[in-house]
């Protein structure tokens, strides 16, 4: 949750200086500062939200130092009031005076907390001992040279006239939290402290105490509500199949937010397919198309909200893939693998195995153009596919051409000499006999087949495709 200076404030006009914790770092909200914390000092949370806590170590303060320094003394502000809202206090250590504020170089400090310090007439000191352990705001009004008063929430707890004038040099200043070096250190948990150039009224103090609460309220300032934001990564362009249930894809990790985000959809999106109010892309399409300008938005509990990358949603018809292939060796399907009509097939890698139904509908071209490619049990369904088994090819001598490599076989039908198909790179079996399918050959159809070897030479006959 991120703090702003509430402006509006009664009290703004008269703030001087407003320290806080806010995500596990100390802050302050009137000027520009650096905080340096001791190693030993630790952030955490209690009833009033994050605070500081210094701790108390004999003569080693355990804090932290800022910078620039705060000016704080009489002769700059003749009266002014320290409010310290902690969310428990404890031990005083190395002297008597509990010092939210001091000057890490010594000298004059501003010291605040419980009680004044009996053994010390002046009054100004506050021992540590009377501070108690729990949560509570402690407010020291130092009224001109002379006089202080200290109120532990809203009750006056000290009242003291006749003070030393401690704080009338212009070089009285602090930069440090949580004690004094070479003086004192303490244990405390701080959550705000407040300097005003003013003595503050009892009434005043106790609308501040009133609006003190949970997850560090003060009526000093105002809870600002970040809108959520989008860092990415981006979701990017999609695609899917009519009838086909998407992956489901969650993008909440994209979006950013202390709150809680709730998701939606921007634009057109293909029907059927929705974004769940947790982010996740889902459904089946029911409409082939492009959907461009496409966004998912997310939305913060003060509705605030931020949008995603643009991007588009391909949806294909079933079964109307542009073509197919396979590339890898040993690739199998089976038990229904690829069963819908493509304008074009291709098996270019060894041994693809086509078993139990998995195999190929309605194809407008077919190229088994690799070794040992199988269809089996049913696998090519009703593919177009017809096979030329040309009788065993011999040369003049009636030698047998086995494993000859580099045949042509052209192929023309008879009925009409139209030319159908040719094909190249083939090779005849160890008993030289030349198989060759190919989608445009028709069972059942005899054709005149011219085939070339290698080496130029050629032979005729008719064969009847299978």
């Amino acid at each position: 949750m991120a703090y702003t200076l509430n402006t509006g404030h009664a009290l703004y006009a008269s703030l001087v200086e407003l320290f806080g914790v806010q995500g596990g770092a100390l802050v302050s909200h009137k000027t520009a500062r650096t905080f340096t914390k001791h190693a030993d000092a630790t952030y955490g949370t209690g009833t009033w939200g994050e605070h500081f806590s210094s701790l108390a170590a004999g003569y080693t303060a355990k804090g932290a130092a800022f910078s620039p320094y705060l000016t704080m003394n009489t002769n700059t502000y003749p009266n002014y009031t320290v409010v310290a809202v902690v969310n428990a206090s404890g031990a005083v250590q190395g002297g008597a005076t509990s010092l939210f504020m001091a000057r890490s170089a010594g000298g004059d400090s501003i010291r605040t907390g419980g009680k004044t310090d009996s053994g010390n007439a002046a009054g100004y000191r506050v021992a540590g001992s009377a501070m108690g352990t729990g949560p509570r705001m402690i407010t020291y009004c130092r009224i001109g040279a002379t006089a202080a008063k200290l109120y532990s929430n809203t009750t006056l707890d000290v009242n003291s006239t006749g003070l030393g004038a401690d704080y009338g040099s212009p070089d009285a200043r602090v930069d440090y939290l949580g004690g004094w070096d070479g003086q004192n250190s303490m244990t405390a948990s701080i959550v705000w402290l407040a300097v005003f150039n003013k003595e503050l009224s009892l009434a005043e103090i106790s609308d501040l105490y009133d609006s003190l609460g949970a997850s560090n309220t003060f009526g000093l300032v105002s809870t600002a509500n970040a809108a959520p934001t989008f860092p990415g990564p981006n979701i990017g362009n999609q695609t899917g199949t009519v009838g086909t249930a998407l992956s489901a894809n969650t993008v909440s990790d994209s979006f950013s937010d202390s709150d809680a985000l709730t998701f939606s959809a921007i634009g057109s999106w293909p029907p059927g397919v929705t974004v769940s109010s947790a982010g996740v892309i889902s459904g089946t399409p029911t409409t082939a198309g492009t959907y461009s300008t496409l966004q998912v938005r997310a939305t913060d509990t003060a509705a605030q909200t931020v949008d995603s990358d643009v991007f588009s949603f391909t949806i294909s018809a079933a079964g109307t893939d542009a073509n197919f292939a396979i590339t890898s060796d040993d690739a199998t399907f089976s038990g229904g693998g690829v069963v819908r009509p493509m304008a074009s097939f291709a098996v270019t890698a060894a041994d693809a195995t086509f078993s139990g139904g998995g195999g190929l509908l309605a194809l407008a071209s077919f190229n088994a153009a690799t070794a040992n490619a199988t269809f089996a049990g049913g696998a090519t369904g009703d593919v177009t596919q017809g096979t030329i088994t040309c009788p065993a090819l011999k040369n003049n001598t009636g030698a047998v051409l086995a494993n000859e490599t580099g045949v042509t076989a052209y192929v023309y039908s008879v009925a009409t000499g139209a030319h159908v198909a040719t094909k190249t790179g083939q090779t005849t079996n160890p008993s030289g006999i030349l198989t060759f399918t190919d989608a445009a050959i028709a069972a059942g159809t005899t054709y005149r087949v011219v085939i070339v070897l290698g080496s130029g030479a050629e032979g005729m006959d008719k064969v009847a495709a299978t």
